[in-house]
C-alpha cells in the first residue's frame, strides 16, 4: 500500500518538482538546476498551466521534453559519471554495438570483469549429511534440502509414491499440526516450497536472515517427525488426481512427459513424475513409510544454505536438527538399484480432436549433469532460448525482427507458431534437450540450419 501510495503522489506533484527529483536521481550537475528550473517555469506559463494544479497530460508532454532535451545534451551525459567510474552512455539501451572488446582470449578464459565467483564452503557431518552454504549480503537467506530420490527410485507396483510422501510431509508433524506448521511459517514471513523430479526430491525455505534457525527447525521436523496417518493418506488422494488431470490439460508438461516415456521405454525414467494414475488409489500408508525409511536417510541427503547464511552457522544449526537421522537405510530396508537409461530414438504421435493447436517437439541425447560439456550446454540453451507470438510482435523492442536470435526471427515470420520453448533437462547418467513449438497450421523444426515447414494435413 505504502508504494503505490508514494507512486501515486509522485505523479500527481508539479513539474517543478518533478524535474529536481529526476535532477538528484539521475546525478546531474547541479549548475544546470536554475537552468533547468528557469525553461521549466517559462514552459509552464507560455502553457497557462498554474504551478500546483493537477496536469497529467500537460506534465507527460512536458517530461517528455525534458528527457529529450537531457539525452541530447551530450556534455552533460559526460559529466555524469557514476561513483564506479562508469561514464552513462547516450546510446540505446538495446543496441547492438559492442560494449567491451576483449580482443582473442585464449580458449575456456573468462575476462576478468566477466568472472562471477562467491565463496562456496562444503562439510560433512557424522551421519553423513553434507551442508554447503554459498554466503553474500542479504536480508534473506533460503535453505534447502535435497534427497536424492524421485520417481526413478521406484517401481511400477508404487510409482508415485515419492510425490504421494512429499505431499503428506507438509500435513502435521509430531510437534505441530498442518495448521501450526502453516503459522510458523506466515507468521515469519517465510516461504515454503517442495517439488518431486525423477532423481530428486526438495523442500525450500526463504525468510529473513534472523529466522533460519526456525526454518531449519521447521525442515528437520518436516522430514523426520511427519505422522502419514491413514486419514491424511485418503484425503490427499482426491487432490493428487486432481493434480495429474490438471498435469494431463497442460500441453507443453504432457508433451515432456510423454517424450521421457517414449525415449526411455522400459526404464523407470520414462515413467511420469506424479505416478502412474491407477495407482494413485493402490499407494497405501505402509508404502509410504518404507519408502521414507528407505531413502530418507544422511547419506542421501544434502542441506544447502545460500544467501546471508554463514557457514559455521548452518553447520550447527544442521547438526542439532538433522543430527538423530539414521546414516543408512533401516535394517531389512535397501533402495532399488537405478537401471541404466538407454536412450531410444523414436517417433511418438498423439491424437486429439478436442485441441485447437498441434504440438511438435524433437529430442536429442544430450550431455548429463557430470559431463563436461555441461555448462556448454547450457549456454547453448539461453542461445536458442524461448519464443511467444504475445511478447515477440508487436513495434516494439522485442519484436521478433530485431532479436538477436535468427531463430525467434524466423518464427515471427510464421504467424500460426504461437510458442517455442528450449529445455535442457540433465540426470545423473542421460539427460534430454529439446525444443517445442505448438502451431495452429504449420509445423516449424530447425535442423541443422534447415528450416522445414509443412501444412497439417487435416
Amino acid at each position: 500500500f505504502f508504494f503505490f501510495s508514494s507512486r501515486r503522489r509522485h505523479t500527481r506533484c508539479s513539474g517543478v518538482s518533478w524535474a529536481r527529483r529526476c535532477v538528484q536521481e539521475t546525478g546531474i550537475n547541479a549548475e544546470y538546476m536554475g537552468k533547468i528550473n528557469f525553461k521549466i517555469e517559462r514552459k509552464l506559463k507560455m502553457l497557462g498551466i498554474v504551478r500546483q494544479t493537477s496536469r497529467r497530460i500537460k506534465a507527460s508532454q512536458l517530461r517528455r521534453g525534458f528527457a529529450s532535451q537531457i539525452g541530447g545534451n551530450k556534455d552533460l551525459a559526460k559529466q555524469n559519471v557514476a561513483p564506479s567510474g562508469v561514464v552513462r552512455s547516450d546510446r540505446l539501451q538495446f543496441s547492438k554495438e559492442r560494449l567491451t572488446d576483449f580482443g582473442e582470449l585464449p580458449l575456456g578464459e573468462i575476462p576478468d570483469a566477466l568472472k562471477y565467483d562467491r565463496p562456496f564452503n562444503l562439510s560433512t557431518l557424522s551421519n553423513g549429511v553434507r551442508v554447503a552454504t554459498e554466503y553474500w549480503d542479504s536480508p534473506l537467506a533460503t535453505v534447502a534440502v535435497f534427497i536424492n530420490c524421485g520417481s526413478r527410485d521406484e517401481s511400477i507396483e508404487n510409482s508415485g509414491v515419492a510425490h504421494f510422501l512429499e505431499h503428506l510431509n507438509f500435513k502435521g508433524t509430531k510437534n505441530r499440526t498442518r495448521v501450526q506448521l502453516e503459522l510458523d511459517v506466515e507468521n515469519m514471513g517465510g516461504q515454503l516450497n517442495a517439488y518431486t523430479s525423477r532423481e530428486n526430491t526438495s523442500y525450500t525455505m526463504t525468510v529473513f536472515k534472523e529466522n533460519t534457525g526456525k526454518a531449519v527447525e521447521i525442515l528437520g521436523d518436516m522430514l523426520q517427525n511427519s505422522l502419514y496417518d491413514k486419514n491424511q493418506v485418503e484425503a490427499e488422494r482426491e487432490t493428487i488426481y486432481r493434480e495429474c488431470l490438471e498435469t494431463s490439460k497442460d500441453q507443453l508438461e504432457t508433451t515432456i512427459e510423454n517424450s521421457h516415456y517414449t525415449s526411455y521405454r522400459d526404464s523407470m525414467m520414462g515413467q511420469p513424475i506424479l505416478g502412474i494414475r491407477e495407482n494413485i488409489g493402490v499407494i497405501s500408508q505402509d508404502m509410504i513409510r518404507e519408502f521414507h525409511q528407505t531413502h530418507y536417510h544422511g547419506n542421501n541427503i544434502i542441506v544447502v544454505g545460500a544467501g546471508n547464511v554463514k557457514h559455521e552457522q548452518l553447520v550447527e544449526l544442521v547438526n542439532q536438527h538433522f543430527g538423530k537421522l539414521p546414516q543408512t537405510p533401516q535394517a531389512g530396508l535397501s533402495p532399488k538399484p537405478r537401471e541404466k537409461a538407454h536412450f531410444t530414438p523414436s517417433v511418438m504421435m498423439i491424437r486429439d480432436d478436442e485441441m485447437v493447436n498441434m504440438n511438435v517437439g524433437v529430442f536429442f541425447e544430450a550431455p548429463d549433469w557430470s559431463h563436461p560439456d555441461y555448462y556448454a550446454f547450457l549456454m547453448f540453451q539461453r542461445m536458442l532460448g524461448d519464443y511467444s507470438a504475445d511478447t515477440h510482435t508487436g513495434h516494439h523492442l522485442n519484436t521478433a525482427d530485431r532479436q538477436y536470435n535468427t531463430i525467434h526471427t524466423q518464427l515471427g515470420q510464421l504467424p500460426d507458431v504461437t510458442i517455442q520453448k528450449t529445455i535442457y533437462a540433465p540426470y545423473s547418467d542421460t539427460c534430454l534437450l529439446y525444443t517445442s513449438d505448438a502451431a495452429d497450421d504449420l509445423l516449424c523444426v530447425d535442423l541443422g540450419g534447415r528450416r522445414i515447414i509443412k501444412k497439417k494435413k487435416i
